[in-house]
């Protein structure tokens, strides 16, 4: 299991029942490779973890880099049942915003992420 998917499995355990309607819109077009599902997955995930009170959230700082992985995680099981083996670079752009490279581990080769600065 992908470290970054541990965190979300134990730290943020949901202990109080929840009802609420989410309602979603996008102009972005559907399977067109433009993210929209990741897009849709870490807004789902930012707003549950919100609404359990898993993440503090500052007005001056935004949210913590522990807070952003455990959106980023829970926002990778979601494209997990959307898609079954994503890469994961949709949900961490989507997350972190900005642009990344992504290299995916193969042949014994280490993948990865790094942040691109323009």
């Amino acid at each position: 299991m992908r470290e970054s998917l541990r965190v979300p499995l134990e730290a943020a355990k949901l202990t109080r029942s929840f009802a609420g309607t989410f309602t979603a819109s996008s102009n972005l077009p559907i399977g067109a490779g433009l993210g929209s599902s990741a897009a849709f997955s870490t807004t789902v995930a930012s707003a549950l973890l919100l609404a359990h009170k898993h993440l503090s959230v500052s007005e001056a700082s935004g949210i913590s880099a522990k807070d952003t992985d455990l959106v980023d995680g829970w926002a990778f099981l979601a494209e997990k049942v959307l898609h079954g083996n994503p890469s994961g670079i949709d949900n961490a752009v989507s997350v972190r915003g900005g642009a990344v490279a992504f290299t995916r581990s193969f042949g014994g080769k280490s993948g990865g992420l790094v942040a691109l600065n323009g």
